[in-house]
């Protein structure tokens, strides 16, 4: 593409170089000219200022000479008219009475008057004007005299007389008439005439201060109509007082000097010569005085200055004519270089430029005024399609695609008028391909001609990378707002930015709420300095590790997180990138684990004296059993009163306290075997009131404050007894002085989510009973320790120290928990929490069966392998009249019924046995005897009996020790009470915990419950009883939950299964319905949902 200065052009010099230099030279000659000129006014100025001042000066000068030369002679008249001896001598001379000594001395006078005071003659007149004496010359007749005395005798005073001539015509001389008088005031009798030569005062005049050809004093008068010259001329001799000239000669200086005008005057001389002038009028006369200079001699000066300043600025032009000729030829030969070598760059710039062109990555385009592509280089080819021929007949317009098309008009007249513009649209290939350029377009003058050139660069790589790039950011938006992690961006300690989940954390209410705010508001003050110095490491470069920090929401709770920092630049400035990991429920999940862990080493504490006690209870109670039987039978034969008696109460007692003390090591250490069911806590309290207010005392009050209706609990009603007369009685032994006793009841719904106040809480309702107390109080350290076995403050023989620790197991038994509340010195409150039950009615009578008459024709096997119970047990029933069976172990109790042709009614056996277990003997004799009914006694611990299979709330049991009363009662109540069928549930789960209480809630509910570690077990369990409904969890050993729901929806279909799971946020349970599950429950699970979940399973 050809450049804008063409090709193989010489280079030319600019045509009008030399016309400017030209120009330049004629400027700076003006510039010169002038400045001279402007001197040379300045020059004249002065010099006419400077010779006006100084002609005025001249004629001030001679004016004051006039007027001090006249004062001086009218000074020395004055002197001699006032000297007495002089007038009076004068006098005499004129009356002729003078001696001739007198006339000599007046004549010696006169004549020293003149020498000394330069007259040139003295006249002494008498009145007529007769001269009497004479000295000097005489000027004048004697009627000239005359007419001077007759001058004196008018004025009275001296006479000054103008210049005149004398009698000779030829000397011009001005006089003094001094009238004499004899004393002032006196008759003027003569006067002495003084004549002065004219030249004297001409000479004085004439005095130029300087030498000069012209310069000259002129002093004239007006006479008549004529000007007349009083002193001589310079070109005229004897002017004075013969020269005149008219006034009708205005252009001479002497005629304007005498028509009044004064100063510095421009007019001629006498000779008719321009002269420079100045006009003085002398006071006191008619003379003028004019001082004057000739113009020629004023501006020869100048004339000679201004000649040189002339040849000088002359030369000066000349000089910087030559100077800038020499420049230009410089810069010509300069030029001429200059636009050599720029040819020759031009040349190969353009062949470069051409070449680049061709060859440039982007697409090149000249285009004409119309858009129409005058040039186009190789990479249009490639780009379009078409060939360079094609392309040069083509309109910028015709390679826009249709869409885009419409806004070529704006573009190119936006263009036009900016001269420089850049913007995108959408170009098509020859083969309809359409793609996005960025066009840069410019203005370019070509040989006078305007021309626009287009740089198109091809931008879809652009374009697909900024899509990439907004798709990009897309994703990281989406991430970042739907990131379960809580991101903020801080300035400091200023949140500049913070995702939803972070808005979630905090508690705001609308997106945006944080922005602005100060992390310091959500922090508790005590923190706040540690979050400014973290702050502050961070801002000077300290790594900062992942810490937990406890934060304020909006609406006061708090939450704790897991944080991160990290430094980012947002909007191009630094910053604080924050991660919020919300923590709280696994804060909350370790605070229960630590109070699960106090639990723990609470009841590991009990747990070792619960091993003792179950150790040692089954020989014990068998002990106890022995000694109470007995005791009871003599007291029933002895007398009723004796020594006899009294010892075996005393026996009797004994055997009553250390059977307690066994059932409350068995208590706390939830050894001892329960009969829990639905009793209301307001009936026990009242009911247990009748006795605490005897056992508490008269100086305590009691008062009981109960909330109704209150949902029933499934509760051991003995163990709950023994429970409210502990408490009662450590808050009777806390206030020896008295005081008050309070027991209370209420209603309480945990809700889901909300802060468990133990950790064996969970959501739903509970029934509260509060002791509380007016006493001592109990101390803080004291509190951690008052659920320990043997614990006490009491003194020594006032307490076993099993009191508090036997309810704690009672409550833990019943599914509950027991709070204290106390300070030293203001008593204290113990709260049971136990759940409510929804179970059948309450009971209302404990003892049904000891009402109904028992048949006596009824037939017992008894079998127990320590003979001296079995004995006793004998001895007791042999009393009532029943048949009676025995054997010592479950072979010899098996070998005795088969040799028993009779019906059987009841099997009485213990539990554990060397051999079978009593719960073996009795699935064995239930298979050779259906419908026999069976009591179990046992001496151990529940553990033990419940390793055994007999804890089921269908099975009859009597704990060692009893007495005979106890044991005849239950008897006539197993053998009375209906057989009716019971519904049986399988609950399979690997947590012993989830077992008990799963078995404790529906065994309350009237449920036979079966339990099963894993999966693999509850289905032996299948095999071998028949079940109506399966509890089962879903993570467990051996056999998961899920592949268990899958086994019996495929072997039992009709069977119906609850799955359980608290693994993975419950995440197992949707799995399971879809396998067959009937109904699915998330950990924890609340009382009454389990039963109202299980009956509408069974409904089902």
């Amino acid at each position: 593409m050809d450049g804008p200065s063409g090709k193989g052009e010489a280079p030319r010099a600019p045509a009008r170089a030399p016309y400017l230099l030209l120009g330049l030279l004629v400027l700076i000659a003006a510039a010169i000219g002038g400045t001279a000129w402007k001197f040379h006014l300045q020059q004249k100025a002065a010099f006419e200022s400077e010779v006006r001042g100084r002609l005025l000066a001249i004629a001030d000068g001679k004016v004051r000479q006039i007027n001090e030369w006249w004062a001086g002679r009218l000074g020395e008249a004055r002197t001699l008219m006032e000297d007495a001896v002089a007038m009076a001598a004068i006098q005499r001379v004129i009356e002729r009475r003078a001696t001739s000594d007198e006339r000599a001395r007046v004549s010696d006078l006169m004549a020293a008057q003149c020498r000394n005071l330069h007259y040139a003659g003295a006249v002494l007149v008498d009145l007529r004007g007769n001269v009497h004496l004479l000295a000097g010359r005489r000027f004048g007749d004697d009627t000239h005299f005359q007419d001077l005395m007759q001058m004196v005798l008018r004025r009275g005073d001296i006479v000054q007389r103008d210049s005149h001539l004398g009698e000779s015509g030829d000397t011009a001389h001005l006089g003094v008439n001094v009238p004499l008088r004899a004393a002032p005031g006196s008759p003027i009798f003569g006067a002495v005439m003084f004549s002065i030569d004219s030249l004297a005062l001409a000479h004085t005049l004439t005095e130029w201060p300087v030498p000069t050809r012209s310069g000259e004093v002129m002093l004239v008068h007006r006479e008549g109509d004529t000007v007349l010259y009083l002193t001589n001329l310079r070109g005229r001799p004897g002017a004075a007082l013969n020269f005149r000239v008219p006034l009708e000669r205005s252009d001479l200086a002497v005629v304007k000097a005498v028509n009044g005008v004064e100063g510095n005057l421009e007019a001629v001389d006498y000779r008719g010569v321009p002269v420079f002038a100045a006009a003085r009028a002398v006071p006191g006369t008619d003379w003028y005085v004019v001082a004057k200079l000739d113009s020629e001699e004023v501006w020869e000066p100048l004339r000679r200055g201004s000649t040189m300043l002339g040849v000088t600025a002359a030369s000066l032009a000349l000089a910087l004519g030559a100077l800038l000729f020499v420049l230009w030829r410089r810069h010509q030969v300069a030029v001429y270089r200059e636009l050599c070598e720029s040819a020759v760059a031009r040349r190969a710039l353009a062949e470069q430029y051409d070449y680049l062109s061709r060859f440039a990555n982007d697409v090149i385009l000249l285009l004409d005024p119309d858009g129409a592509i005058v040039r186009a280089n190789d990479r249009a080819v490639e780009s379009y399609g078409y060939s360079l021929e094609v392309l040069a007949g083509m309109n910028l317009r015709s390679l826009r695609t249709p869409d885009a098309l419409r806004a070529f008009e704006a573009d190119w007249r936006m263009a036009g008028e900016r001269e420089s513009m850049v913007y995108e649209t959408t170009h098509r290939a020859s083969d309809n391909r359409e793609f996005p350029v960025e066009v840069s377009m410019r203005a370019l003058r070509v040989e006078k001609r305007v021309y626009r050139q287009a740089i198109i660069r091809d931008i879809s790589e652009r374009k697909m990378a900024e899509m990439e790039l907004s798709q990009s950011e897309a994703r990281l938006r989406q991430l970042v707002e739907h990131a379960p992690y809580g991101i903020v961006v801080l300035d400091g300690l200023e949140m500049l930015f913070a995702n939803p989940a972070a808005h979630w954390m905090f508690g705001a209410e609308h997106e945006g709420d944080l922005v602005g705010c100060s992390l310091l508001q959500f922090v508790d003050a005590a923190e706040c300095e540690q979050v400014v110095e973290r702050a502050r490491q961070f801002r000077a470069g300290i790594a900062l590790g992942i810490i937990e920090r406890r934060y304020r929401r909006f609406d006061g709770r708090t939450f704790w997180a897991l944080v991160s920092t990290t430094a980012i630049e947002y909007n191009e400035c630094p910053a604080t990138l924050l991660f919020y990991q919300d923590i709280t429920e696994k804060k909350q999940a370790e605070e229960q684990r630590a109070a699960l862990e106090e639990q723990l080493r609470q009841a590991q504490k009990i747990e070792s004296v619960g091993r003792l006690a179950g150790g040692v209870a089954h020989d014990f109670n068998n002990y106890l059993t022995v000694i109470n039987g007995y005791c009871d039978m003599l007291l029933a034969d002895a007398p009723h009163s004796g020594e006899l008696r009294d010892g075996l109460q005393e026996i009797r007692a004994a055997g009553e306290r250390a059977a307690s003390v066994t059932s409350q090591l068995l208590a706390f250490s939830r050894k001892q075997l329960a009969d829990p069911r639905p009793i209301c806590l307001n009936r026990t309290v009242t009911d247990s009131g009748k006795l605490l207010r005897r056992l508490i005392g008269e100086n305590i009050e009691f008062v009981t404050s109960l909330e109704d209706p209150l949902d029933p609990v499934m509760v051991d009603p003995g163990q709950i007894d023994q429970l409210i007369m502990n408490l009662a009685i450590n808050a009777r032994d806390a206030m020896p002085s008295g005081g008050r006793i309070e027991i209370a009841t209420r209603k309480v719904r945990l809700e889901e989510g909300g802060v468990p106040r133990n950790p064996l809480a969970h959501a739903g309702d509970y029934a509260v009973l509060s002791v509380s107390d007016t006493g001592v109080g109990i101390a803080p350290e004291i509190q951690q320790k008052i659920f320990e076995p043997f614990f006490t403050t009491k003194r020594v023989g006032h307490g076993t120290g099993l009191g508090l620790c036997t309810a704690y197991g009672i409550v833990n038994h019943a599914g509950g928990w027991i709070e204290v509340d106390s300070l030293p010195g203001h008593g204290a409150t113990f709260r049971v929490w136990l759940p409510v039950t929804k179970a059948a009615k309450v009971d209302e009578s404990a003892a049904v069966a000891s009402a109904v008459a028992s048949p006596r024709e009824a037939t017992l096997l008894v079998v127990e392998d320590q003979a001296d119970v079995r004995r006793l047990a004998l001895s007791i029933l042999k009393l009532q009249g029943y048949r009676l069976l025995e054997a010592e172990n479950a072979d010899r109790a098996l070998e005795v019924s088969g040799n028993y042709a009779e019906a059987i009614d009841l099997l009485v056996t213990d539990v554990v046995m060397p051999g079978r277990t009593g719960r073996e003997l009795a699935e064995s004799l239930a298979a050779q005897r259906p419908g026999i009914k069976v009591l179990y006694i046992s001496g151990y611990s529940g553990d033990a009996i419940a390793a055994h299979g007999c804890l089921d709330p269908e099975t009859e049991y009597l704990p060692k020790p009893f007495s005979p009363e106890q044991l005849t009662s239950k008897v006539r109540e197993v053998l009375c009470k209906p057989q009716r069928p019971s519904r049986t549930i399988l609950v399979i789960d690997d947590d012993a915990e989830v077992n008990g209480l799963l078995r404790h809630i529906l065994t309350g509910a009237g449920y036979h419950v079966v339990v099963a570690c894993d999966g693999k077990k509850g289905m032996d369990v299948l095999e071998r009883q028949p079940v109506d409904l399966v509890i089962t969890d879903l993570v467990m050993p051996e056999q998961e939950g899920l592949e268990t729901v899958t086994r019996l929806h495929a072997q039992r279909p009709k069977l119906p299964v609850i799955a359980i799971s608290g693994a993975f946020g419950g995440s197992f349970l949707k799995a399971a319905g879809m396998l067959g599950a009937t109904a699915t429950l998330a950990k924890p699970i609340a009382a009454d949902t389990l039963l109202r979940v299980v009956e509408q399973s069974l409904g089902s």
